[in-house]
Order: structure tokens, then C-alpha cells, then sequence
């Protein structure tokens, strides 16, 4: 009976605990992710409370992959940078900006800086022998391609910039790639350099003696693809008549731009070997010869560009800087296109002038802080859309001419010479047979390409 009678105690606890538990509707409750949560407060009241923000994380401004930057120190130096003119900066939106930076990078970096001029003459010597006295006469020296190579560089008189920058890296940036890959190097290494650079080169022509002539725009031929020798040779043709020339240029222009037209040069630096006997540049120099016979085609530049601004001449072969000279007398007639495709040509093809940008001789001490503060003097404000925009819209009026002469700007369009680096092969000598004496071609090539190898095995 005890026993009973405590069974049914246990019963009636257990009824109660279930009654209250299934009151109370259980001790969790489920709340939807985002529904607001309701808080009992007041009978017959519920009052949403919204869900609380977590504070939000700002990302770290991403640094500029572009962007190169260094910390350093100079401990008050003078920086001298020189070259053949007046380096000075005037009151127009990108000088200012220059001194500008220049003022920014002297407070920074705790340096002065001079720029000073050096006759031309003279800079490839105090060059050479302030390096070879372990004494640079400046930090920085303006100095052209055939000056550096081979032989200041052979000499070990130049900082190879590869060898102390990182050019992998957004220092990239600061140098124009035609420097970088072309024009500024030698023998696999860096040794020039120039935040922009601009060259072309081809053909100025005038527009109004074209039409004259009944001869269609020089930019159809390029639009139809047959803007070759032989359209050249008949216009040429067509146009000279007594006083009046087709076609004028140095002997020297006309020569290369034929040569690299037809997909050949005089020489392979990097191969150290001639290429005279090359069968394109053979026939390049029988066609050149034979055009020479109906235009003006002579070392006499200053006589050949007076008459073509005074409508004397049809076309002029020439280089970028020579524009200048006939946007006054020619204006909107001034028309450009490249030299026409030789039959075993690749496409339009430019030559260099002779190149020239800033090196740095061995024995500067810091080159590559050096280089980081020419860089950033210089990093402006683009005010072009385009590089050479300023210079090309001063030429051109026509958009056509405008877009040939950037062409002719860039690579593979753009060939370096290199005959001017080996002054122990008289180029002009040839030239001389060529034009003057009027050898056959294939006879001036034998007598030249065994002195011309024998000088690159030299000096290679």
C-alpha cells in the first residue's frame, strides 16, 4: 500500500511538470535570420527592435600597381644633369608642374638639383674621359646612340640601368618602351633612357601639286594596298618635268628607307653581321639608283627643302623634325605617308634618326635613385590624348596624314639604324659610288661588305 501510494505521487509529479512545460510552449524560440525581434514590454505592446549593423570594415586604399615609389635619403647632394641645350622650364601648365615636382623631390629626398649646358661638341669626350677618371662630370648626361655604342659601352663607361633597376616592376612605367626594348639598348642590355620618345619617318609630300598633277590622294594607294615601287616610279615619273622633281631627298634617307622597305638593313648588330650582300638590299640599291635618275637626289638638303616648300618638288623623303620647317610655307597642303613596300617588303617601314636620351656614366654613385628622380620630374599631367598629338595636329590638318606618321612611330614599323655606330665604314663612300660614280650595285656590295664585316668583327 506504501508503495502504491508513492507510485501515485510520482505520477502526479511527472502530470505536473508536462502541464507546465506545455504552457509555457517550450524555452526556445525560432527567429527567421532576419526578422526583427519582438521584446514583451508593456501588455498589449510589442515593440520591433531593428537588427543591430555590425560596424563596417573600410578596405585598405589598394596601392597603385603603377605607381613606383622609394624612400631615400641623399644627405644634401647636388644633381647635375646636362645636355647640348638650355634646359629650362617656363611658365606653361606642364613646366610648371616640373618645377613643381622638382621642388616636392629636393624636399623629399634632401638633394639639389642643376641643369647645365654642354656644347655638343665636346660631350662625348668630357663624357668618356670624366668616366675613365672614375669622376663623372655629371650625374646625368645627354648623349646620341652612335655615341654610346659599341664603344663607351665596350668600355665599360656606361650603367647598364637593367643591371640596378627592376624593369619587371612599375619602374616599367617610366620609360618609354621604345627605349626600353629598342632604341636604348645594346648587346641585351639598357643603357638609355627617356620618359617619352617620338620619331617617325617617310614621305612629306604636297597635297596641291598632287591634285595639279591629277595624281589621287597618296593615302588611296595605302587604302587599295598598292602603295609599292611601282606606284612610286610612275608618279615620279609622271611629275618631273624640267625644273619640277617628283620625288628629292639625301642620298643617305633615300637609300635606308628603300633598304628597309624591302624588308632588309645594311647591317645586323645584334648578329654582328653585314647585310650589304643580302639579295633585298642589293636590289633596294638598284632601285634607288634608278630612281635617282628622274629626281633630286643629293647631300644638298638645304637646297632640296626650299624647293620643295616653293611647289618644286612633289614628295620629300624625310624624318619627323624636318616638318617643322614646312608647315609655314605649306600649311594644309603639307600631307604625310610612308615610303611605299618593296616587292620583298613586310610592310611600311621607318628609320631611325639618330637617336639620343639620358644615361647615366659609370661611376655615379646612387643610379638608381638617380633614375627614379629624373623619372618623377618629368611625371606629369598628360596633355596629350596620344603620343606626339601636339606635334602631329601642328603638321597635319588631315587626320590620314596624322594616323600614317603614328604608325610610322612604333614598332615593327619603326627600324633602328646602326651604320652611324662604326665610323671605320665610310657609308658615305658608298653613297658616292652609288649616286655619283653610278656603279652597279652589285659591284659596290663586294668592295663594301668585306670592309664592313671586317669593322663589326672588330668591334664586336
Amino acid at each position: 500500500m506504501k508503495i502504491a501510494k508513492q507510485g501515485i505521487l510520482l505520477l502526479m509529479i511527472a502530470m505536473f511538470v508536462f502541464t507546465m512545460a506545455a504552457c509555457s510552449g517550450g524555452s526556445t524560440k525560432t527567429v527567421e535570420k532576419d526578422a526583427p525581434i519582438v521584446e514583451e514590454n508593456k501588455p498589449g505592446t510589442d515593440v520591433a527592435v531593428e537588427p543591430k549593423e555590425e560596424p563596417v570594415q573600410e578596405e585598405p586604399a589598394a596601392e597603385n600597381p603603377d605607381e613606383w615609389t622609394m624612400d631615400f635619403d641623399l644627405g644634401g647632394r647636388e644633381i647635375v644633369v646636362t645636355a647640348w641645350w638650355d634646359i629650362a622650364f617656363g611658365d606653361s601648365p606642364p613646366h610648371q608642374e616640373i618645377k613643381a615636382n622638382i621642388e616636392e623631390l629636393q624636399k623629399k629626398h634632401n638633394f639639389t638639383i642643376k641643369f647645365v649646358t654642354t656644347p655638343y661638341a665636346s660631350m662625348k669626350e668630357q663624357a668618356t674621359s670624366s668616366a675613365l677618371s672614375g669622376a663623372p662630370f655629371a650625374d646625368v648626361v645627354r648623349l646620341e646612340r652612335r655615341a654610346l655604342f659599341p664603344g663607351m659601352v665596350s668600355s665599360g663607361l656606361i650603367t647598364p640601368l637593367d643591371e640596378v633597376i627592376d624593369f619587371s616592376g612599375p619602374a616599367a612605367n617610366y620609360i618609354d618602351p621604345m627605349i626600353k626594348d629598342h632604341v636604348g639598348t645594346f648587346g641585351g642590355h639598357l643603357y638609355g633612357f627617356e620618359k617619352t620618345y617620338t620619331d617617325f619617318s617617310g614621305i612629306y609630300y604636297n597635297k596641291q601639286m598632287l591634285k595639279d598633277a591629277g595624281i589621287k590622294d597618296l593615302h588611296e594607294y595605302v587604302a587599295e594596298d598598292d602603295w609599292n615601287w611601282e606606284a612610286l616610279q610612275e608618279i615620279v615619273g609622271k611629275v618631273t618635268k624640267g625644273d619640277t622633281y617628283g620625288l628629292a631627298g639625301t642620298e643617305l634617307a633615300v637609300t635606308t628607307h628603300a633598304v628597309v622597305s624591302n624588308g632588309s638593313n645594311l647591317l645586323d648588330v645584334d648578329k654582328g653581321k653585314e647585310m650589304l650582300s643580302d639579295p633585298r638590299t642589293v636590289e633596294a640599291l638598284t632601285f634607288a639608283q634608278e630612281l635617282a635618275g628622274k629626281s633630286m637626289i643629293t647631300n644638298d638638303q638645304a637646297a632640296i627643302k626650299t624647293l620643295f616648300t616653293q611647289g618644286k618638288i612633289l614628295m620629300y623623303v624625310g624624318f619627323q623634325w624636318e616638318g617643322e620647317g614646312f608647315i609655314n610655307d605649306l600649311g594644309e597642303d603639307l600631307g604625310f605617308v610612308q615610303f611605299p613596300v618593296g616587292p620583298k617588303g613586310d610592310g611600311y617601314k621607318s628609320v631611325s634618326n639618330p637617336p639620343n636620351y639620358w644615361t647615366i656614366l659609370k661611376g655615379t654613385q646612387n643610379p638608381e635613385e638617380i633614375f627614379y628622380i629624373m623619372s618623377k620630374i618629368w611625371d606629369i599631367t598628360p596633355t596629350e590624348e596620344y603620343k606626339g598629338q601636339d606635334r602631329l595636329e601642328k603638321y597635319f590638318a588631315d587626320e590620314k596624314d596624322i594616323e600614317a606618321a603614328k604608325m610610322m612611330m612604333e614598332s615593327p614599323q619603326y627600324t633602328v639604324m646602326n651604320h652611324d655606330l662604326f665610323p671605320d665604314w665610310n657609308v658615305y663612300q658608298m653613297l658616292t659610288e652609288l649616286y655619283t660614280e653610278k656603279l652597279a650595285p652589285a659591284t659596290i656590295v663586294e668592295t663594301h661588305r668585306q670592309v664592313l664585316q671586317a669593322v663589326l668583327d672588330d668591334a664586336l
